[in-house]
């Protein structure tokens, strides 16, 4: 099929060399899954809509898998100055972390001293009774060591179970161990001081290069969706797009933020434990890494159930999103047919299926953090035994044990605090993959590419020829059946038919919104629209109107045929120049919430103040415009909503002339307006029209009555063509649908006059109106210092219903935070055994320590798996 505006023609749809959409680098099945994971967004229509295929789709997604992205990945926005910074953040997190092990090697050197000081102190207590059973003073029994050493193994006997082997104890100068105390005790002070100026720096560079690189993500993000066609935007919801711009980009600013160097520091203190616990005692160290194991499995099975469950959980709330934003865009439909119930109900029904996967997510993250606190807590109390035992027979020194027992805890402690960090990091790895999928997603049709004819000249000539073309969201409907339609350049063609009948298709496939898919609207389409004519489309709904107003703004490419103007094919020609060159006013003008002046000049970039009053003059909008009270700097509202539907109207025209088009599309321009506001308008679009390529898809066939040439649609095709007369004559399809009109307005022909010079009427009741909604909104904009104040008492009347898991889990958090202060009771048990008491009292206190510990670790696993649990809930 062939679509030619002019003189040059195209045959060949598919050898435009146009880029197919896809990843950079990717092939193209694995760039489908971002299309595929989207629902399409519901229709807000009562009464007559189909139920959703919300399970369906659901459970579509739940088969799905998103590919990972690695860590080094997440840092793709970064550079050369964040690299730089994070690499200083990495050696502060490594200082942070080494200093852990370090900090517990100095602690236990002071234990060790006050240990053997216990021992001296508890000898010395002794010796008086020593020295009167054997006749002696100490004065004699001290004169010459050796003379004393044989009395050693009595006097240990005496002390009923020291562990001296000789007297040198005995010669100690215990001043000496003030001293060192005092030397660990700068020690530890200068030690606080270079890690508190290393935790600064860590977070704050962490956290400052996140921001620097999460800006640059969410400006490639947003351009990136700007760039993409329209196809795209038919398989995905707006609303999801809205959601991944802030949760997931939010997510993964988290994990490269200071999560990233909290995870690096637990780690680097959890690795160099390991090592530190061989150095000083391998076999103990051996025994305590028995749970080593269970450790890595629960690591392992609730990390891939933690991803897999908050990817489901993201795209749940992604499709709550996209609801959420489509039913308040579209309120006062909601209420009008009072639809709240029902979108509220379908909202809850996307909202309890996010929650069952938070909820599984949180059980899943309950019990491995539950698991490994609960197997770190039971090793140590393994080797609160096994180390007793060494200790005892002889193999190891208490500051020995006490080095491998205190640092183990560290690291295990270390460990635990590095799982959540951990997951955090991999939800925001699985974050960042549908973020970059869409941010290397290069689109079919972009608006931005240098590439493509630039002509120095366009005379607006249009030519359709054979074309073919279908919606890719509906490839099994077609629209344009080879079409054949030639627009003659200056000239206005109306294109006229049944809704659905290809017209606007026409208008979209010339703005290059669409690119070629499956399945076809247009069918064999031939049409030439001379330039500087104007033609109308007219037919019924679906049979092709729109799309050909979609496939001149290049928002599609046919799927087989050409689109030409002054000859070129438009897949040839740079897609920014060729809409530059085309003024569009839909049915529905979209305006922005700003000023009037600034909405206009969207129209084109650098557009001047004199450049904005001529096409306001010419649009019929500059009149009331300079009757509002802040003229060209009124805010129009969200959408427009301080506006009248004939002002907003006039607004657009304006906004479409001000770049002085060579080539003007109205889709269904007048049909949302009351008759007195479609004369006004009528009357802007008759001058905007003149001297000007003009294309015109109606449904109100008295709008086209005057156009140079109307075209009618019927399946995809041109079935009749002529100026209004000849058609009439023919008592064709084009007569039946002006007859069909004509019958329906009889009653209301009457209001059919020219009310161009009733303009002031429209205005005051225009304007009344949009005071009114003014003042409405300034009412309800002071009732927001009204609101009640949010108070504790009102969060947890809001959380009565889960009463019971709040309190569970507020019990397991309490007892979780009670393990620090009782892990160093049973620390200090420990020391004072090794201190005061005998050999057997030994034994006794470390099997009485390590059934302690045991417990703690079961304790520990079930409270952290209902803290964890329940906080989702």
């Amino acid at each position: 099929m062939m679509v030619s505006i002019g003189r040059i023609s195209y045959q060949e749809a598919n050898e435009n060399g146009g880029s197919a959409p896809g990843y950079r680098g990717k092939k193209a099945e694995d760039e489908q899954h971002l299309v595929d994971e989207q629902d399409p967004p519901s229709n807000l229509s009562y009464g007559s809509a189909k139920d959703d295929n919300e399970g369906k789709d659901e459970e579509t997604k739940k088969k799905e898998k998103e590919p990972r992205i690695s860590t080094l990945q997440l840092f793709r926005f970064a550079t050369a100055t964040d690299r730089f910074l994070i690499m200083i953040g990495l050696i502060c997190a490594l200082i942070n972390g080494l200093s852990y092990p370090f900090m517990v090697i100095i602690f236990v050197k002071a234990v060790d001293g006050f240990v053997n000081f216990g021992k001296f102190e508890k000898l010395l207590g002794r010796v008086p009774e020593f020295l009167a059973a054997h006749n002696t003073t100490w004065y004699d029994a001290r004169k010459e060591i050796k003379d004393f050493e044989p009395l050693c193994p009595e006097l240990e006997d005496f002390y009923n179970g020291t562990e001296m082997k000789s007297c040198s104890i005995l010669d100690q100068d215990f001043d000496d161990v003030f001293d060192e105390m005092a030397k660990l005790s700068l020690i530890y002070l200068g030690g606080g001081l270079v890690i508190s100026l290393a935790a600064f720096a860590q977070v704050f560079l962490f956290v400052y290069t996140a921001e620097r690189q999460v800006i640059r993500m969410r400006l490639a993000f947003y351009r990136n969706i700007m760039r993409q066609e329209m196809a795209w935007f038919d398989a995905n919801s707006c609303g999801e797009m809205t959601v991944k711009l802030t949760d997931d980009i939010s997510r993964v600013h988290e994990a490269i933020g200071d999560k990233l160097g909290t995870a690096v520091q637990y780690m680097a203190g959890s690795i160099l434990g390991f090592f530190i616990i061989f150095y000083y005692g391998w076999e103990l160290a051996l025994v305590m890494q028995l749970g080593t194991p269970l450790l890595v499995l629960s690591f392992a099975i609730m990390g891939v159930a933690y991803t897999n469950l908050s990817t489901l959980e993201r795209q749940a709330y992604a499709k709550a999103g996209g609801i959420a934003e489509e039913v308040f865009s579209s309120i006062r439909t909601v209420q009008a047919y009072n639809g709240q119930e029902k979108e509220s109900q379908r909202y809850k029904k996307t909202l309890l299926k996010a929650r069952e996967y938070g909820i599984k997510k949180s059980i899943a993250s309950g019990l491995g953090q539950g698991a490994s606190w609960g197997v770190v807590v039971c090793t140590l109390g393994l080797g609160f035994w096994y180390g007793g035992k060494l200790v005892r027979d002889g193999d190891y020194e208490v500051h020995e044990m006490m080095a491998v027992f205190m640092v183990a805890l560290i690291g295990s402690q270390c460990l635990g605090l590095a799982l959540p960090v951990v997951m955090t990091v991999n939800n925001g790895r699985a974050a960042a993959h549908g973020v970059y999928a869409i941010i290397d997603r290069v689109s079919a049709i972009d608006s931005e590419s240098k590439v493509g004819l630039k002509p120095t000249s366009l005379t607006g000539k249009i030519t359709l020829r054979d074309l073919h073309f279908s919606y890719p969201s509906r490839d099994d409907v077609k629209i344009l059946k080879g079409l054949d339609l030639a627009v003659p350049a200056g000239q206005t063609v109306a294109l006229v038919g049944q809704s659905g009948c290809g017209k606007s298709t026409v208008v979209q496939l010339l703005q290059r919104f669409y690119d070629p898919d499956a399945g076809q609207i247009l069918k064999g389409l031939d049409l030439t629209v001379p330039a500087g004519q104007t033609v109308a489309l007219v037919g019924q709904s679906g049979c092709g109107k729109s799309t050909v107003v979609q496939l001149l703004q290049r928002f599609y490419d046919p799927d087989a045929g050409q689109l030409c103007i002054d000859g070129i094919d438009i897949r040839k020609i740079n897609t920014r120049w060729l809409r530059q060159n085309i003024g569009i006013v839909n049915q529905e003008p979209v305006l922005f919430a700003t000023t009037i002046v600034e909405n206009i000049k969207y129209g084109r970039e650098g557009t001047t103040m004199d450049e904005v009053i001529a096409a306001c003059k010419c649009a019929n909008a500059y009149d009331f415009i300079m009757q509002m009270p802040d003229g060209f700097d009124t805010h129009v509202g969200e959408r427009g909503a301080q506006l009248s539907g004939g002002q907003k109207q006039r607004i657009a025209i304006a906004r479409a002339l001000v770049k002085n088009p060579k080539i003007l599309l109205l889709d269904e321009a007048t049909s949302a307006l009351d008759t007195e506001s479609e004369a006004i308008v009528q009357d802007a679009l008759d001058k905007a029209s003149k001297g000007r390529t003009t294309l015109i898809v109606a449904h109100r066939l008295s709008t086209v009555m005057n156009a140079d040439s109307i075209v009618v649609f019927d399946n995809g095709k041109v079935a009749e063509r002529g100026t209004h007369k000849q058609l009439m004559a023919k008592q064709g399809i084009y007569f039946d649908l002006v007859s069909s009109q004509a019958l329906a307005g009889k009653e209301t022909k009457n209001s059919d006059k020219d009310v161009v010079g009733e303009k002031k009427k429209d205005l005051d009741v225009s304007n009344t109106d949009a005071s009114r909604r003014k003042s409405s909104t300034k009412g309800i904009l002071a009732e927001k210092g009204k609101l009640a104040p949010k108070t504790w008492r009102r969060i947890f009347k809001l959380s009565k219903p889960e009463w019971i898991f709040v309190l569970l889990g507020s019990l397991a958090a309490f007892f979780n935070g009670a393990m620090q202060p009782a892990w160093s009771l049973v620390v200090a048990e420990a020391v004072e055994a090794y201190a005061n008491e005998s050999k057997s009292h030994q034994k006794d206190k470390m099997r009485e320590l390590s059934l302690m510990s045991v417990g703690l670790g079961l304790g520990n696993f079930f409270s952290y798996f209902l803290q964890v649990s329940f906080s989702r809930v």
